[in-house]
């Protein structure tokens, strides 16, 4: 059976948006820490909460869809858990929509957001820093690894102080320096510099696990646990409550954006990420689809001549009237019907042979 002559372009274009489709398609509900997951460790509970105080929106993309954002001073970008390297375009819309009176939370227990941090705290004077050493406490929810720890910040839109007890579970240290406010610091929990699992004489208490400072005309917050935000976990002691504190405050009437592109799960996902971060990219295959689209659209027309464009260099030359080339059209398609006919032949069949005697 012979292919129409369309038939190649749209496969061609079907194949093209596959591609770009798979990746969200295969962006799996069930993945960790995915704003659309309700398993254990999914983040569908803190998308309820942050629901009934903001508008809550997921990206899927790229933190780059940022710098589309009108930042109002009531909005929140989260980053809750970084496995991927940030480009530094993704870097610099993160720090853009901070700069602008955007706000944002990173919560990590490693130290993958630390260049993250680096960038967003360049040219002030604070750091912090994420030490990757988990933290051990005697004060803590049945397992050393889950220590409890008091969070205490100042609510500006409320006027009071948000004070919770809050347990956090394989979380890590927090090393900070110059205006930067402590959130919390609890004296029963230790650095496990050695990694060995246990408290020595030589690890320090008093860990730092959550910290707040302003850059340009917005806030960054940063906590040393991401899992305390999980659906296994937000319902622990007064985790929810002190999350339900942080959206009033950073985003109470506003828009939560959570990155869901920050957990890459597969290197398909990743160069989707890295393609829709890059706007030269993105907009050459937007470009080509369009093209692409159009060109199968024009060449589906039965009879593409009536849309040529001849050059004439007489400007001057005689065009014949639209009802001469209909009349001339139903003329032609008449002797192609009684050909057909007496031929036995299809219409088309008939007008090639039409037109090859002429």
């Amino acid at each position: 059976m012979r292919m129409r002559k369309w038939a190649y372009p749209a496969l061609l274009a079907a194949i093209l948006l596959i591609a770009l489709l798979y990746p969200v398609i295969t962006f799996s509900a069930s993945a960790p820490l995915l704003s659309t997951s309700t398993a254990p460790d999914g983040l569908s509970s803190l998308r309820e909460i942050a629901s009934s105080q903001s508008t809550f929106v997921s990206i899927l993309s790229s933190p780059a869809v940022l710098n589309d954002v009108h930042v109002n001073g009531n909005d929140l970008y989260l980053g809750i858990g970084i496995s991927r390297e940030l480009t530094g375009d993704e870097m610099t819309a993160v720090s853009s929509f901070l700069k602008r009176g955007g706000n944002v939370l990173i919560a990590d227990d490693s130290s993958e957001a630390n260049p993250l941090l680096t960038y967003l705290l360049s040219g002030y004077n604070s750091s912090i820093t994420l030490s990757g050493h988990h933290l051990l406490s005697t004060y803590n929810a049945g397992n050393p690894e889950m220590p409890l720890v008091n969070a205490t910040f100042f609510m500006r839109s409320e006027g009071n102080m948000s004070a919770h007890t809050v347990v956090l579970n394989g979380a890590t240290s927090i090393l900070t320096g110059g205006d930067v406010q402590v959130i919390s610091r609890s004296n029963s929990t230790y650095v496990d510099y050695n990694d060995n699992g246990r408290v020595d004489a030589d690890e320090k208490e008093y860990a730092i696990t959550m910290v707040m400072t302003e850059v340009g005309s917005g806030r960054l917050m940063v906590i040393s646990d991401p899992d305390m935000f999980t659906n296994d976990m937000i319902y622990q002691q007064n985790n929810s409550d002190f999350v339900r504190d942080i959206v009033s405050e950073l985003a109470g009437g506003g828009t939560v954006y959570c990155d869901d592109s920050l957990h890459s799960t597969s290197f398909i996902i990743a160069g989707y990420t890295i393609i829709m971060s890059t706007a030269y990219p993105y907009d050459l295959v937007s470009t080509s689809i369009i093209l692409l689209v159009s060109y199968i659209i024009v060449i589906l027309v039965r009879d593409p001549e009536i849309w040529e464009h001849r050059y004439r260099p007489d400007r001057f030359i005689r065009r014949p009237h639209q009802s001469d080339e209909v009349r001339r059209q139903l003329r032609e398609s008449a002797r192609a019907i009684r050909l057909a006919a007496e031929k036995n032949l299809t219409i088309e069949e008939a007008e090639k042979e039409i037109k090859s005697r002429k």
